[in-house]
């Protein structure tokens, strides 16, 4: 409830229509996975109500970037995820450098506080023989963790 976007089971149950759907129907999708970079610390110093806020923030700006019809949620903590629909993986990764890009630039402000923070995006296309939308996600997840492992806000794609 506090960012206003589907909670993990229900950004499954969504993941879960659309691979089927794309099965089917033979389209592919691109699966954005983000994490906000250091938020541990954005709540250390500012603290959860600043945090809070922060996710916020970073939800606004997905939905301001993502389409409509596009399948975004927050599967816990900083860590959020996209399906975007019936996008090839290099349209996506432009769509995820083009997140990237705003979240850091854009200053926050809570009350008195402002800061700013970056994002890491990890992306991944479904290919003709995934069978499971998880697999397809723990790839995604993996491309996220590279791109925090190769030093954070940045993109990363497998």
């Amino acid at each position: 409830s506090l960012t206003g976007v589907n909670n993990r089971r229900s950004f499954m149950e969504k993941a879960e229509a659309e691979q089927m759907r794309s099965h089917r129907y033979k389209k592919t999708y691109s699966i954005l996975m983000m994490d906000i970079d250091f938020f541990k610390k954005i709540n250390d110093t500012y603290g959860h109500s600043v945090g809070d806020k922060a996710l916020q923030s970073f939800t606004k700006i997905t939905l301001q970037t993502l389409r409509t019809n596009d399948i975004f949620g927050r599967l816990g903590g900083e860590e959020f995820a996209a399906i975007l629909i019936e996008t090839e993986q290099e349209k996506a990764i432009h769509v995820a450098e083009r997140l990237r890009k705003k979240v850091e630039k854009t200053v926050f402000t809570a009350g008195q506080t402002s800061f700013q923070f970056q994002v890491s995006i990890g992306v991944t296309q479904r290919l003709a023989n995934d069978t499971s939308v998880n697999s397809i996600i723990q790839r995604a997840d993996n491309a996220l963790y590279d791109a925090k492992n190769g030093g954070r806000n940045r993109v990363v794609c497998h």
